[in-house]
């Protein structure tokens, strides 16, 4: 398809204002109408006469909140159904289609459902014009969706069911009454072989929705403010002296990529592949759920819920592609060329250990950047949050902040602003195993200069997009509960959306005041030993993160060695050593695994040096929780304050 929605709609009907304006649903209709048309579908009159080109029948709008269409197609030899209703309350359209059978009712084995959040493709105001431009929003999304769960797998579906009926039309042609011709490319929709387009770099989120709409700069480009952005700075760490270990991944010479690190270029690549493979696993996952012929009766809703759950991975499919399609820093920007060679070397199979990673992903989404997280972030973050706000902001930070782009000026130069004369110097934060960056945020919007670190790519690369390339709250909608089952109370509640993010990063450093946000990559041992970190950090959090260690004595070496004599360490969270299992499910693994009672873990820090300030255990903090479900992940987390003394304390 070429033309955009508008066209269609100018064929279907002139003039907008025909139509009922309350809540733009008769124009959402009348846009999926537009769609069946353009993939090859021929809509018929009440008498079942074909109509030639977009104009919709006379009775497509049956009652109130309720919207029927039929249509005919090459060789079809029973109508197909368009069925669009209204959920007021929830403000949803929901489209059932299907080809219909001798009795006239659905043919159970090719309905197609689909829910869209009317407010993310059209409103009231933009209805009432006299002009379709503008009318629709978000047209790509509503193409892919339209086409990727309703006239496509409508049209297949019925192709394998004429597959024994010759094809006397030629080209696709049909003929009503000798005079009415509509070219449908060899009797087959032109976009059956359509996919999730490349060029789809931001799209909102879809089908259970979200609010407002994406400016668009050209073709699958999203424009946004570079003065609002986010610093993730991993391509120029040396403006800060951070560096990453034996990472200079590439230099493009002509069109070719060289890499210098084959090792990192693989990891990269294995990761990327996992991202850009998840559909394919979770629907094979959603596959199971089938009945068997004998069985279907007793849950008649299971493929309704089968259907919703694509669906849901759809939206998953479509976030997790924008994340690999957005800009990204160094060495990120390599992942599509990296997933490119790993698949050629390895093959499209992703290891079950990758795509639950995957899975993973979505979930710290849910936990890190939206309300439904938010009471978890509370437990952990808020409370590592006050305690250094406790510490370091002794006087109140100044409204007015001197703003710099990270890498822009060194550390030392980075100032608050006091009423035009005294210049503070910032404190330094730095947040080892940062994840998807919300701790760091919080800190960074107290005006602190903060750094985030982390290694894991997974998490590197879903940071890089949710921290710069999100432009406004709740733009995308993922389900990160779909994959899985168990101990659910309702379907409703395993498929519910969660909005993403809850807060734009960048408004949410500006909201106090503005401070520097950057990203270290790489391990944290390694990035943060070196000398140009040596008494660096006013403070170090860690927060969930210590037990990540092969060697805790490593982590409490490096915190030591990158404070400032007098700086604080805060940590909050339990002692579940992530490597402790590793040889159970990494064949021939040889992985070092220190694991330490919590004790022994602050014995250790205070013969580093550490003065224990405080200590407390018995904190409850949940991890990645799904609120309604019938199984929570708590923990009995530990917390404690330690500094390291001045240099002329005794």
């Amino acid at each position: 398809m070429t033309d955009s929605i508008a066209t269609l709609l100018v064929k279907a009907v002139p003039n907008p204002k025909s139509l009922r304006t309350k809540d733009g649903a008769d124009a959402l209709v009348l846009a999926l109408h537009c769609l069946m048309v353009d993939s090859g579908f021929i809509t018929l009159n009440p008498k079942n006469v074909p109509i030639k080109g977009f104009a919709p029948p006379a009775n497509w709008r049956q009652h109130p909140q309720e919207w029927i269409i039929q249509y005919t197609r090459p060789k079809a030899v029973s109508p197909f159904v368009l069925r669009c209703s209204l959920q007021e309350a929830t403000g949803r359209l929901f489209i059932h289609a299907s080809e219909t059978g001798p009795d006239g009712m659905p043919r159970r084995e090719n309905i197609q459902v689909l829910g869209l959040q009317l407010a993310n493709y059209t409103s009231k105001t933009r209805c009432e014009g006299k002009s379709w431009v503008s009318v629709i929003q978000n047209e790509r999304t509503l193409m892919e969706m339209f086409r990727e769960f309703v006239s496509r797998p409508l049209w297949e579906s019925a192709e394998r069911e004429y597959e024994h009926i010759e094809d006397d039309e030629e080209d696709g042609a049909v003929t009503a009454d000798g005079n009415i011709n509509v070219e449908s490319n060899n009797g087959k929709a032109s976009t059956t072989t359509t996919t999730t387009p490349r060029d789809v770099a931001s799209t909102p989120g879809n089908d259970i929705g979200t609010n407002g709409s994406c400016t668009k700069a050209g073709d699958g480009e999203t424009k946004r403010d570079s003065s609002s952005r986010v610093a993730l700075a991993l391509e120029s760490m040396n403006s800060l002296g951070i560096t990453r270990k034996n990472v200079l991944l590439g230099a493009v010479v002509g069109s070719d990529l060289i890499f210098q690190d084959q090792e990192e270029f693989e990891a990269l690549g294995k990761i990327a592949h996992a991202f850009r493979e998840y559909r394919t696993d979770a629907e094979w996952e959603i596959k199971r759920w089938e009945l068997s012929p004998a069985h279907q009766h007793l849950l008649p809703h299971i493929p309704t819920k089968i259907a919703t759950a694509r669906q849901c991975i759809y939206q998953n499919h479509l976030f997790l592609k924008s994340m690999l399609d957005s800009p990204a820093p160094e060495p990120l920007c390599y992942a599509a060329t990296a997933a490119d060679a790993w698949a050629a070397q390895h093959g499209p199979r992703v290891n079950p250990a990758d795509a639950d990673k995957v899975r993973y992903v979505l979930k710290n989404m849910m936990r890190d950047w939206s309300t439904e997280g938010e009471g978890e972030r509370k437990e952990s973050y808020g409370a590592t949050v006050d305690e250094v706000k406790r510490l370091l902001l002794s006087v109140e930070v100044p409204p007015r902040v001197r703003t710099t782009e990270l890498g822009a000026k060194s550390a030392t130069e980075s100032s608050v602003e006091n009423n035009g004369n005294l210049d503070i110097p910032r404190k330094k934060v730095l947040v080892p195993g940062c994840g998807l960056g919300r701790l760091c945020a919080e800190l960074a919007s107290l005006g602190f200069e903060t750094i985030g670190n982390e290694h894991s790519y997974y998490m590197l690369i879903a940071s890089a997009f949710v921290l710069n390339d999100i432009s406004r709250a709740e733009q995308w909608t993922i389900a990160p509960w779909v994959h899985s089952n168990n101990n659910h109370l309702t379907d409703a509640d395993q498929l519910r959306p969660v909005f993403i993010p809850d807060v734009v990063p960048s408004e949410l450093i500006e909201r106090t005041a503005p401070g520097l946000l950057g990203m270290a990559a790489g391990e944290f041992t390694d990035v943060f030993n070196h000398v140009d970190y040596k008494d660096y950090f006013d403070a170090v959090a860690t927060c969930f993160f210590i037990d990540t260690s092969h060697n805790i004595i490593q982590y409490l070496e490096t915190v030591w060695h990158c404070l400032k004599p007098g700086g604080y360490w805060v940590n909050l969270g339990p002692l579940q050593w992530h490597w402790a299992d590793a040889h159970t499910y990494l064949p021939e693994s040889d992985q070092l695994s220190i694991e330490i009672s919590l004790v022994e873990v602050q014995r250790v820090a205070q013969k580093i040096g550490f003065v224990m300030l405080k200590s407390e255990t018995g904190k409850r903090c949940r991890y990645m929780c799904d609120d309604k479900s019938m199984l929570h992940q708590t923990y009995e987390c530990a917390m404690w304050t330690a500094q390291k003394p001045a240099i002329n304390s005794s």
